[in-house]
């Protein structure tokens, strides 16, 4: 027995001269990432991975009964989204996605959750992010962004809480970060250590670049926030903003922000 579903993850190449071997790069990376997730002791193996016309896996899943291969999708989808029709999404509905055109619209941050039939990304709205992210200080967009080091493909968790029609009919998302989202970035900022967020490539090539530079002492962890998106946790005494400028020559299909804590905590500890 099969059953497939398509990720609301999307492929991209900050680089179009390489972007097909990058991208059966990312294959072999995406491949063993749901690898692992899968328990030993269910009886689902992964049949195939393909990509769809926009760049989005196909998952095929095989197993015994449909059970285990629903329950082992429902845990996939923490990681990867699913597509879903636009009909189908409901208020209170948790998503995942990727942030898309950061900073190109200044009245909130849009999320590509995999929403079709029609395409649309969910908005967080400005008023949201300020009430949340700092305090409800009227700060703009861009300062929120730089102080958080959001980027296009920072991947976050969502919570659908409106949605209505515009004057075509279509459908327009309101959400704001899932619980989930928010306890991460609380933890980021309580422990306190400065953050190099990169995307574009998978953490094993992060890892290799800061051992290659001689930086690993500087750093505490690499942690995969999705198979090309990595969080690099700084040991006291390195900025994220040095290890940036020390290790992102060698990783030209790479974009790096960072999360410096000590400027973001003032806005939790209220």
């Amino acid at each position: 027995m099969q059953k497939k579903y398509t990720c609301a993850y999307q492929f991209y190449s900050y680089d179009e001269n390489s972007y097909f071997h990058l991208k059966k790069k990312f294959l072999r990376t995406f491949h063993h990432i749901i690898e692992e997730r899968i328990p030993e002791d269910l009886n689902v193996s992964l049949k195939e991975i393909v990509f769809s016309m926009e760049d989005r896996p196909i998952i095929t899943l095989e197993g015994d009964n449909e059970e285990d291969l629903v329950f082992m999708i429902n845990i996939l989808k923490e990681i990867t989204g699913m597509v879903r029709d636009a009909k189908e999404i409901r208020k209170g509905d948790v998503m995942y996605g990727l942030l898309k055109n950061v900073g190109k619209f200044g009245f909130g941050l849009f999320v590509d959750v995999g929403i079709k039939n029609p395409e649309k990304d969910v908005l967080l709205p400005l008023h949201y992010l300020r009430d949340i992210l700092v305090d409800g200080e009227k700060m703009s967009l861009t300062d929120i962004v730089e102080l958080y080091g959001f980027m296009n493909h920072f991947p976050v968790e969502i919570k659908i809480v409106d949605i209505e029609k515009d004057k075509k009919g279509q459908f327009k998302y309101n959400a704001e970060f899932s619980d989930f989202t928010l306890e991460r970035f609380q933890i980021w900022v309580e422990d306190g250590f400065e953050m190099m967020f990169s995307t574009g490539v998978a953490r094993q090539s992060v890892k290799k670049t800061i051992a290659k530079r001689g930086h690993t002492q500087d750093t505490w962890e690499v942690r995969r926030l999705g198979p090309l998106e990595t969080a690099t946790i700084c040991r006291t005494g390195t900025t994220a903003p040095g290890l940036i400028a020390h290790i992102g020559k060698f990783l030209p299909d790479c974009h790096f922000s960072a999360l410096r804590p000590q400027k973001v905590r003032k806005f939790w500890d209220k």
